[in-house]
């Protein structure tokens, strides 16, 4: 492809796509866990798209991915 990198820039693009990827993944799962009856509560008191993640989703999703992430960035280092 005629891109040179040295040994350092690729090593980090490549844990950092690696590590990206773990982290989605988590991201993902923790928004997911949240209870569908949540997202249509949040419907039913009429909220907005930012008001719902910031108020309802993001409260609830982050607590169970604090674990998984901390073992990521422990991991990395």
């Amino acid at each position: 492809a005629g891109i040179v990198l040295s040994p350092l820039t690729a090593g980090v693009i490549g844990l950092g796509l690696h590590y990206s990827t773990y982290t989605a993944e988590v991201y993902r799962a923790g928004i997911e866990n949240v209870d569908k009856g949540q997202w249509e509560a949040a419907r039913a008191l009429n909220y907005s798209p930012y008001q719902t993640w910031s108020k309802v989703i993001i409260p609830q999703a982050v607590p169970p991915m604090i674990p998984a992430l901390a073992n990521y960035l422990i991991t990395m280092f």
